[in-house]
């Protein structure tokens, strides 16, 4: 888009030389030789004819494409914070309300989310989840639709906007395999595989990601 915009300015400001240097004498302009005249009002004529055609493209294509981007932009960063209460909210799932032992490191949340039995009801029951794990999973395809959403409105977005939301679209907590712990089972099979910390992991390093934009 900038190197269209780059060539229009460029061809307005050659036009608008041109109508400068021939109608109104300003500048240099062809020379005396007998065609010159000829030349000069093809060059004007074709100028004219230019400036029209720029006016109407800004009124009908760049003006309401400004207009729409300036409505869009609103509806656009209300979707984002969305996603950001989103992934708040998965960040906070290993903990009670009110929230007030959530851990204030990197390393203690990844600790703390790799020790919970994510089969522990979610926030006492009161949102209809049976666990925590059902909640994450209804967050993170929540969270995944949103950002397939906002994508679709590529040309509204910044660079950086597009790069962290497909970023957050293809972590592991959006878009991998969740093997949470079974405590149960563990007590029967220790080295039964799972990968709780990696999820916590990605899950608060998306939670950094967005606090970006």
């Amino acid at each position: 888009m900038s190197k269209v915009k780059t060539m229009i300015l460029l061809v307005v400001l050659a036009c608008i030389y041109a109508i400068l240097t021939i109608k109104l004498d300003l500048f240099w302009k062809f020379g005396e030789w007998q065609k010159a005249d000829n030349i000069n009002d093809i060059i004007v004529n074709l100028s004219y004819s230019i400036l029209a055609a720029v006016i109407f493209y800004v009124f009908i294509d760049i003006v309401p494409y400004y207009t729409k981007k300036r409505k869009m932009r609103q509806v656009l960063r209300t979707k984002i914070d969305r996603i950001k209460q989103d992934l708040n909210s998965a960040k906070n799932a290993i903990y009670l309300p009110p929230f007030t032992e959530v851990a204030k490191t990197r390393d203690g949340y990844i600790t703390d989310f790799e020790n919970k039995n994510l089969y522990d009801a979610y926030c006492l029951g009161i949102y209809g989840f049976k666990n925590i794990r059902e909640f994450l999973e209804y967050n993170r395809t929540r969270i995944r639709n949103s950002i397939l959403e906002i994508l679709s409105y590529s040309d509204f977005l910044t660079e950086k906007e597009v790069k962290t939301l497909a970023d957050i679209n293809s972590s592991l907590y959006i878009n991998g395999y969740l093997f949470i712990k079974d405590f149960e089972m563990m007590k029967i099979q220790p080295d039964l595989y799972n990968n709780q910390k990696e999820i916590g992991e990605s899950i608060y390093n998306i939670n950094e990601l967005i606090k970006k934009l």
